[in-house]
């Protein structure tokens, strides 16, 4: 049977710890959440950003939801898909810009498609194929 190795020096557990524990209740995120928390500038109720609502993270609607059909006719209408809008959004920006970086930064699509837009909007200027 094979004897286990022991652990690297840094993970072992010392018997003093180099921090102190942290002490913990449940109290304070409580009443934080109620209002009851000072800060340096009085009760959080009073703070000029404060919020509210209960739960500020969550974002409030201006209009409800579209459904995929509701979505998929007004391309319908059209005779258009919505990836085909897609593309001629991003050729467009192409020529008008011809900058791939932009285009990168604007549409969130990887360096080399970025190119190729590019190249496909500006074939004068495009660098001939090594391959």
């Amino acid at each position: 049977m094979r004897r286990r190795q022991p652990a690297p020096a840094w993970r072992r557990r010392s018997a003093q710890s180099p921090r102190p524990p942290r002490e913990t209740t449940t109290a304070a995120p409580t009443s934080w959440a109620a209002g009851e928390s000072t800060g340096p500038d009085g009760p959080a109720a009073e703070h000029p950003y404060a919020s509210p609502c209960p739960s500020p993270c969550l974002p409030v609607p201006a209009s409800p939801p579209i459904s995929y059909c509701a979505r998929r006719a007004a391309f319908d209408q059209i005779g258009l898909l919505p990836r085909q809008v897609w593309t001629d959004r991003i050729l467009y920006e192409a020529q008008q810009t011809a900058d791939p970086v932009h285009l990168v930064r604007l549409f969130g699509i990887h360096p080399g498609v970025a190119v190729k837009y590019v190249q496909t909007a500006h074939p004068d200027k495009a660098l001939p194929r090594i391959r």
